[in-house]
């Protein structure tokens, strides 16, 4: 049987372990503009490396929004409680995915996997969101802004800074300001401190400075931990773990490819940012039992969290560990409704007893003693991957929370 391997995503920040959240949505609801009513409503939520969560629903019911929230294409209503870690990445592979490669078809996967990613950032998640391409594009560094705030002229000469805003970015621009903007004195003088620099959004910039912004992406990316270079070496390695060889990668046209290959190569392009979150629709399609065994095993043992959607309770069941339990979305009318939760239990509540123990007692009064955890460092956390790498390729069961208490 093929053997798949997918990338460990990079550790967070704050994030000590697989377990912890980086994901936490509370009293969320959405509702498309113009429609009387929301779409979703009350829906709460939580994602961390070891979820392994199957949304299931019929069709209409409102999985394809919630998913849309989740993976960051749509916004909340204001009132939701969304926090999400900063670096935390999600990859989504949709069944509209197909629909997109058919303007690459006269591509190699090594080719679109280079088109994809060679900024640093996914380029069909771009796409995706509404930053569409533009085959006659032409940079115009002579647009002209005007500053809300003063009400002055700029044109941006540099970028020299960004942050996140909701769903987009903010970009802090150095700009030359106007003075006469359109009659025959027409001066533009440089600002005289980063105090004059302005913001703009993403979508205002890339209708004229998409290069520029795209450059300074770049390096930040290139700065950042999550950044792997596309390089020839490095995607063949990545597309052999999942069982796609060095010539259907290198020399097979996308539009010659079997549904099964295409599957391959779009989770090849799904894991080569190393998500955090792995988001799936269906993916059991077009895979042959070997396949679909292989994709199994590899999500089983992947470090990340993983979200499907399908009703296949056997495939949920299959990527799921003792460690990694598995959990259901049942999504109706708008609502979800979650069940095999950890953090979804009530009345649990810990309380210290004796020096070094824990006295756990859960909402059906039950009372457990467990040795009390050391907070582990990141070096300690390195130790306990490394290890449990070692079980799971021995076929040996792994307990994360057994071996900090027994090691710390």
């Amino acid at each position: 049987m093929e053997k798949w391997e997918f990338p460990a995503p990079t550790l967070l920040d704050g994030i000590k372990h697989a377990n912890t959240p980086f994901i936490k949505v509370r009293n969320m609801s959405f509702q498309y503009p113009g429609t009387p009513a929301p779409q979703l409503r009350d829906i709460k939520f939580q994602c961390s490396r070891t979820s392994r969560i199957a949304i299931v629903g019929r069709n209409g019911a409102g999985k394809s929004t919630l998913v849309k929230v989740l993976i960051g294409d749509l916004e909340p209503s204001p009132e939701s409680e969304v926090t999400k870690h900063e670096n935390a990445i999600i990859s989504y592979m949709s069944q509209q995915a197909f629909e997109l490669l058919g303007e690459h078809g006269g591509k190699t996967p090594f080719e679109y996997l280079e088109w994809r990613f060679s900024t640093g950032e996914d380029r069909e998640a771009a796409i995706r969101s509404g930053a569409k391409e533009s085959q006659n594009y032409v940079e115009d560094h002579t647009k002209v802004f005007t500053w809300d705030k003063d009400q002055t002229k700029r044109r941006v000469v540099a970028i020299t800074g960004r942050t996140k805003n909701k769903r987009t970015f903010l970009y802090d621009c150095e700009t030359l300001i106007g003075h006469n903007v359109g009659q025959k004195d027409e001066k533009w003088i440089p600002q005289q401190s980063t105090t004059d620099n302005i913001q703009l959004t993403r979508e205002q910039l890339i209708g004229s400075h998409k290069e520029m912004k795209e450059a300074f992406d770049l390096k930040l990316i290139r700065d950042g931990p999550n950044y792997r270079p596309i390089t020839r070496k490095a995607l063949l390695e990545h597309c052999k773990n999942i069982g796609m060889d060095a010539e259907l990668t290198l020399h097979s046209h996308i539009s010659g490819l079997s549904g099964g290959q295409k599957v391959r190569m779009l989770l090849a392009a799904a894991t080569w940012l190393r998500p955090h979150l792995i988001v799936l629709d269906e993916p059991s399609n077009f895979l042959d039992r070997d396949s679909l065994g292989a994709l199994a095993k590899a999500l089983r043992v992947f470090e990340g969290g993983v979200v499907v959607i399908s009703h296949s309770q056997e495939f949920l069941e299959s990527i799921s560990t003792p460690e990694r339990k598995a959990e259901t979305w049942l999504v109706d009318a708008g609502r979800m409704t979650p069940s095999g939760t950890n953090w979804e239990s009530k009345g649990e509540k810990l309380d210290t007893g004796a020096e070094g123990d824990v006295t756990i007692t859960d909402a059906m009064g039950n009372v457990e003693k467990k040795k009390k955890m050391v907070k582990p460092d990141r070096k300690a956390e390195m130790k306990m991957k490394k290890a449990k790498k070692a079980a799971e390729k021995a076929g040996e069961y792994f307990d994360e929370q057994e071996w900090y208490a027994n090691n710390l």
